[in-house]
């Protein structure tokens, strides 16, 4: 409000009046409302500058209305630069692992870098290092996510598991210790695609380790892990058993080199489709049975020069194991179940018009609102071989149209009674010129008694209305009504 009331006067000694709102984004919904007339007609002396970090909780009609740049953040080497400075000048001594580890956790802000110093220079420490830093910040440490890397690549489910119980122990959350592994696998992906030039979490020191980790993996598996631990991590958020989903996921990572990739498993389909073997990728356990053959094998040509009575004996020749059957391919499969639904129609009694005719209410309400109304103009009116339901317009249908005509009602139509008959059969449609209608059963023309006329609520409303009395039931035209 006081912004409101202050921005039509005129600067007593400067050309312009300038605002600067920091962290716009935390202004109430209200305040933007308020604000959003004087940005749209700003007075020509007056200049807003925002400032924010979400630029997504800026409404949109704020946004519109607004010219916006985009900043990069600030390198890690300048936000380090800085905060050594800042403790050199406080006469504070500090690691540069630590500062390290603040630059990284300010993601580029130079702001929330010395907002966080400031909180690690307010615990008293004498000296600031990666493990005080890390216990203030409540994050596993760079030695502590390396070997989860390690214990993930190596396939070793029960090392990472035992990794997140003790991390947990220290008081890390599960959340920040998966939160730094992605940040040591996007590492372990820049060095395993070689573009070794861009700037890396990892320590110089340990860029090493990283490395050889990387090479137990494929590209693909470490891209999988990623989306693994990113999906893991952002369903964590306000959960009661986060750290299950965390350990879930740490199984999932260590155990992707057990599971086929896609393409394999796609050019094994192909192969079963066209009726040729496919070859089996090798595992690791049948590598180590062809070592153990290999190493049976040179063990029995050493003790070729032995004596006779020395020799070793030849075990029997065990019979092969019995050869799987091959799959059927896809094309017979269809012939095969063409054939049983061609056997089983021919198997079910003939198509009668009596019982579609008991069906068609509850195929009116099945085949939807759209056809509903324009079935309900229709009715059967026969039936041909083999399987064939003929409809036709009702006799007093005054439409521009046929009601069913169409092709795709046809095929609705002649899919709903399918499913109600469990039968197969098809719908052909005949114009009401040409359609033969079967003649109606004599109508019951007996008229009711009077008096069960006479004791229908709504006749005796009638009666008493008028004051008039029932004399008699006209039958035919109570039908014809």
């Amino acid at each position: 409000r006081e912004l409101r009331q202050n921005v039509s006067l005129r600067p007593s000694r400067s050309r312009f009046k300038i605002y600067y709102i920091d962290e716009v984004h935390m202004l109430s919904t209200g305040a933007f409302n308020a604000l959003l007339k004087t940005l749209e007609e700003p007075p020509p002396h007056v200049k807003f500058f925002f400032a924010t970090t979400e630029a997504n909780k800026i409404p949109i009609t704020v946004l519109s209305r607004c010219q916006r740049f985009d900043f990069a953040g600030i390198s890690p080497e300048a936000i380090v630069d800085t905060l050594k400075l800042i403790c050199d000048r406080e006469k504070v001594e500090a690691d540069a692992d630590a500062l390290q580890i603040v630059a990284r956790r300010a993601g580029g802000s130079m702001r929330d870098a010395q907002s966080l110093l400031e909180r690690m220079l307010s615990s008293g420490n004498p000296k600031l290092t990666p493990d005080v830093v890390h216990g203030l910040l409540g994050t596993a440490s760079d030695e502590r996510l390396l070997e989860m890397i390690e214990a993930l690549s190596a396939g070793d489910s029960a090392a990472a598991l035992t990794l997140l119980d003790r991390a947990t122990s220290e008081g890390v959350q599960p959340t920040d210790l998966l939160a730094g592994t992605i940040d040591f696998l996007r590492d372990a992906m820049v060095l395993a695609i070689g573009a070794e030039a861009l700037t890396l979490i990892v320590a110089p020191r340990q860029k090493a380790r990283l490395k050889a980790a990387a090479g137990r993996w494929s590209t693909d598996a470490i891209l999988a892990a990623l989306q693994i631990l990113a999906e893991a991590r952002a369903r964590m958020r306000g959960v009661a058993h986060g750290r299950l989903l965390a350990e879930l996921a740490l199984v999932r990572v260590a155990r992707l080199e057990n599971l086929d990739e896609l393409g394999e498993i796609v050019q094994r389909l192909k192969a079963l489709e066209s009726g040729s073997p496919s070859t089996p990728r090798p595992s690791a356990t049948s590598a180590r049975k062809k070592l153990s053959q290999a190493d049976s094998a040179a063990a029995l040509d050493v003790g070729i020069g032995k004596p006779a009575h020395f020799a070793t004996p030849v075990e029997p020749a065990r019979s092969a194991p019995p050869t799987p059957p091959r799959p059927e391919p896809a094309a017979g499969v269809e012939r095969r179940l063409a054939e049983e639904r061609r056997q089983h129609a021919a198997s079910l009694p003939p198509l009668e018009l009596e019982v579609v005719q008991k069906v068609w209410p509850d195929l009116l309400k099945k085949v939807g609102a759209g056809l509903s109304w324009r079935l309900s103009q229709a009715q059967p009116i026969g039936v041909d071989e083999p399987d064939v339901l003929v409809i036709a317009a009702k006799p007093g249908f005054n439409g521009v149209a046929d009601p069913c005509g169409a092709d795709d009602a046809r095929k609705r139509i002649a899919e709903c009674l399918q499913w109600l008959l469990q039968r197969p059969l098809t719908v052909r449609y005949e114009s009401s010129a040409s359609a033969d209608y079967p003649q109606p059963a004599e109508a019951d023309l007996t008229p009711r008694r009077t008096d069960q006329y006479a004791s229908d609520p709504l006749v005796q409303k009638v009666v008493e209305l008028f004051e008039a009395r029932v004399s008699h039931v006209d039958a035919e035209a109570r039908d014809d009504a």
